[in-house]
């Protein structure tokens, strides 16, 4: 899909386990506040765990092993520059919502405790909200450089998972 924005030209393409460098960049350069910098400092070993994350959740979510969907957005074409990426989680049966879910273990520059209270929080007031109501996706995470368009490209990722039934 391309989409023309501000003379440039994006395309959204499934992310590969080979784009893993790149996502790590853009979750730099998309997630630096306080709260953010203090779960995931710019550290050699933070960067390592999120390199060897992308890498192996991706290629996860493409053996069919998990219910993720991870979507890049690249200038120009689909070997261009990655200046966006977009995780989803696709509906599953309440039953399965568990399975191949693994513990996570936070890189040793993180804030560990910080890092549980937030991300299950987070799932907690997911679960609390949605129950048991089935729904087509959960946006687990949307990261894109912030010096680039990025109402057209968090707008085009929106718009192209909420308008098709597909698989990607």
């Amino acid at each position: 899909i391309s989409i023309p924005a501000r003379k440039m030209s994006l395309e959204i393409h499934p992310a590969s386990p080979a784009d893993a460098r790149e996502l790590t960049e853009v979750f730099y350069g998309s997630f630096h506040s306080d709260l953010d910098t203090t779960m995931f400092p710019k550290k050699p070993d933070v960067t390592e765990w999120w390199e060897k994350y992308f890498t192996t959740s991706i290629a996860r979510s493409i053996a069919g092993e998990t219910h993720d969907v991870f979507l890049k957005v690249t200038e120009g074409s689909e070997d261009g520059r990655i200046v966006a990426f977009a995780k989803w989680k696709l509906p599953v049966a309440p039953a399965d919502r568990r399975r191949n879910e693994e513990q996570i273990v936070w890189p040793p520059s993180s804030d560990k405790d910080l890092c549980d209270r937030f991300f299950n929080g987070m799932g907690a007031r997911h679960e609390k909200w949605m129950g048991e109501r089935p729904h087509y996706c959960m946006f687990f995470f949307l990261a894109f450089f912030l010096t680039l368009a990025y109402k057209v490209i968090g707008s085009a990722l929106c718009v192209l998972y909420s308008s098709t039934n597909r698989d990607l």
